[in-house]
This record gives structure tokens, C-alpha cells and sequence, in this order.
């Protein structure tokens, strides 16, 4: 008898790689080629706005049987951009003579995913900073802090008002004789950058000079 030689090709073969998100949501796939039998490389390639989770191998080996090829699913996250944007807040100064204000430079992180396109922004600077000095005056608050916006609102440009009241001040009147000697003392009260009315009272056993005005305004300066 003559033998027969029959020759077998591998057949071509092919499986899939599903892409899904963190909630198991189809986001995209690829797909391994090769034939049964044979061992084919593949590399991971995270479908578009997407990252593969850290740990995961981005390269492997499949190696296709003749029949009931599984698929590989891939977990992978949305990718996310992060950036920084400044505001300024301003501190609006009231209770002043003269208007003032200080401007204050506010930094915040952005994290931006890229899926769904929200953004939430986190501050990378102190927001509490304390009041601007002014002489002579008190701020209704020794520190001002700066509003953090709802999640996912964009920071803006603030203006925030902090009153400042005239301190309470004092200066003292010397009575002094021909000598210069001191022989009695009074006091004018006020606050910063107001006049107070006075009297003077000359003390017992003494006269004023010749020409000395009894009565008079004192203007209380932030300082000196």
C-alpha cells in the first residue's frame, strides 16, 4: 500500500482584550492574533482618557488552543490631569481715614479626570492669614480666612472686608511752675486719628501764665 501524508496548518485564531473601568464598564478592547498552538507577545495599551492601574504588567504571552480561548479583561482608571491655579483675595480695610487694601495670593491644586471631565480643586496654600497691622487700630478679627469654594467649583477672585476700630489712646498734661518742675498732672483720653476737647484745670496754690489758653483740642496720631 502507498502512504498517505496529510499536512495540518494551524488555524488562525484570535481572542480579546476587554477594557473595562472601575465599575466593570466595557471602555474599549483590543485584540491578540496568532494560530493554535503558537504562543503570541502583546503589549497593554489603556484605551484613550484611561491608565492602567499601577501594579498592572503591561506586557504578557497568550498562547491560543484549539479551542475555547478566553478573553482577558483589563481593569484600568480614568486619568487624571493635575495642574495648579492661583486667586487673589482681596482684604478690603475698613474703619480706616484712608481706603487700604492687601491682596493675597491663593494657590490650588487641580485635578482634572479626564472621563468626566470634572475638575476639583484643593487649596496648596494656607487659607487663614493674619489681619494686615495698622497703627493705631484693631481689626475685628486677628486672622481673615479666605472661603473654599463647593466641590467641583472653580476658585475665583474674592473680596473680603474686615473692619478695624481707632484704638483708645491716652497723653498726659504736665503742669510745671517757673522751673520747670512738675506740680500736678491730668489726663486726655481719645482714640486714633480723633480730636478730644479739654479744660485745664491749673492746680490749687497756682495761676496760669499770662496768655494760656484754658481749653483746647488734642489730636490723637496712630503713633508718637
Amino acid at each position: 500500500p502507498t502512504a498517505v501524508t496529510i499536512t495540518y496548518t494551524a488555524n488562525p485564531q484570535s481572542v480579546t482584550i476587554n477594557y473595562v473601568d472601575e465599575t466593570g464598564n466595557a471602555v474599549g478592547t483590543a485584540t491578540i492574533s496568532g494560530t493554535t498552538g503558537s504562543t503570541t507577545p502583546y503589549t497593554l495599551t489603556a484605551p484613550n482618557k484611561y491608565d492602567l492601574l499601577t501594579g498592572q504588567a503591561t506586557t504578557g504571552n497568550y498562547t491560543f488552543k484549539a479551542n475555547g480561548n478566553t478573553p482577558i479583561t483589563v481593569t484600568v482608571s480614568d486619568h487624571h490631569d493635575m495642574g495648579t491655579m492661583t486667586t487673589t483675595a482681596t482684604i478690603n480695610q475698613t474703619g480706616l481715614p484712608t481706603a487700604a487694601t492687601t491682596p493675597v495670593t491663593v494657590t490650588w491644586n487641580t485635578d482634572t479626570d479626564q472621563v468626566t471631565g470634572k475638575t476639583t480643586y484643593t487649596p496648596a496654600s494656607d487659607l487663614t492669614v493674619n489681619s494686615p497691622k495698622v497703627d493705631g487700630y484693631t481689626p475685628a478679627t486677628n486672622t481673615v480666612t479666605v472661603p473654599t469654594p463647593t466641590t467641583g467649583t472653580k476658585p475665583t477672585d474674592q473680596t473680603i472686608d474686615l473692619n478695624y476700630t481707632p484704638n483708645v489712646q491716652t497723653t498726659t498734661i504736665n503742669y510745671v511752675d517757673g522751673t520747670g518742675k512738675v506740680i500736678g498732672t491730668s489726663t486726655i483720653s481719645g482714640t486714633t486719628d480723633n480730636s478730644t476737647p479739654y479744660t485745664l484745670t491749673v492746680p490749687a496754690n497756682y495761676d496760669f501764665s499770662p496768655n494760656q489758653e484754658p481749653t483746647g483740642s488734642y489730636f490723637f496720631e496712630a503713633s508718637g
